[in-house]
């Protein structure tokens, strides 16, 4: 999916003098991933909150949130995993 581009700030990038266009999945994955229900207005109910599973010992419980909420989202999850607390995540619109 093609995006404006944010640099690591999150601010708008205008490194060639005007906004930036680009691949965003993985932008967005990482904003569906991290906010939590609630916080998006043009979305309520889109996001998995990831910091309310930090304490948590159930992979598989973060793993169907985290799958559930992209698929919501149009994503199409090929695969996704946890290993020594790393997310990989493939996965695309």
């Amino acid at each position: 999916m093609a995006n404006d581009i944010k640099n690591i700030n999150g601010d708008l990038d205008f490194s060639g003098g005007d906004v930036s266009w680009g691949e965003s999945t993985r932008a967005l994955t990482q904003k569906i991933i991290s906010v939590r229900k609630g916080s998006l207005k043009h979305a309520p109910g889109l996001g998995v909150g990831i910091e309310d599973y930090l304490n948590d010992d159930d992979s598989a419980k973060i793993l169907n949130s985290i799958n559930q909420e992209l698929t919501s989202d149009g994503m199409t999850v090929k695969s996704l995993s946890i290993e020594n607390s790393k997310i990989s995540i493939d996965a695309d619109y």
